[in-house]
């Protein structure tokens, strides 16, 4: 439960308000598809902090003595929208990360709804496909209760 609360606590109003509809619905956004390794999550990236996206150097490093394994990550600009873009020091463009097996808790969980909720777009090429729809176990859920 206090997972659940911190997540909605993070969302921006209109990520809020577009989760909350989407539940009224009964549908949420599904994740498909699977990663053609070409290492665009790994380059010109984004992180989010407890604050929301990251802006300011200060808030990075205060990111990195919570969570040591975001040491990992440059600044190397800002985007259009002034937010710091991260390129990752694992990444290598021979044989992708280069500690998959340590890799942090973004790497492992993208992507996320969440990247949709808050504005953001998968990249090109990626191969993953997020939409809204309704999910096997809210269709298996459903068809169960009607037995």
């Amino acid at each position: 439960m206090k997972t659940l609360l911190h997540y909605l606590f993070s969302l921006s109003l209109p990520a809020f308000v577009k989760l909350f509809f989407l539940k009224a619905s009964g549908t949420d956004y599904l994740v498909t598809g699977k990663c053609n390794c070409c290492g665009q999550c790994c380059v010109h990236i984004n992180l989010r902090c407890h604050k929301g996206w990251i802006r300011y150097e200060k808030d990075f490093y205060d990111l990195t003595r919570k969570n040591p394994h975001y040491k990992r990550f440059s600044i190397v600009g800002k985007d259009n929208h002034g937010y710091l873009q991260f390129n990752c020091a694992s990444f290598s463009e021979l044989n992708g990360c280069r500690d998959y097996a340590d890799r942090p808790d973004i790497c492992r969980k993208y992507p996320n709804k969440s990247l949709v909720l808050q504005g953001g777009q998968l990249l090109k090429g990626c191969g993953y496909v997020i939409q809204i729809g309704v999910s096997f176990s809210k269709r298996l859920s459903d068809e169960m209760k009607k037995i």
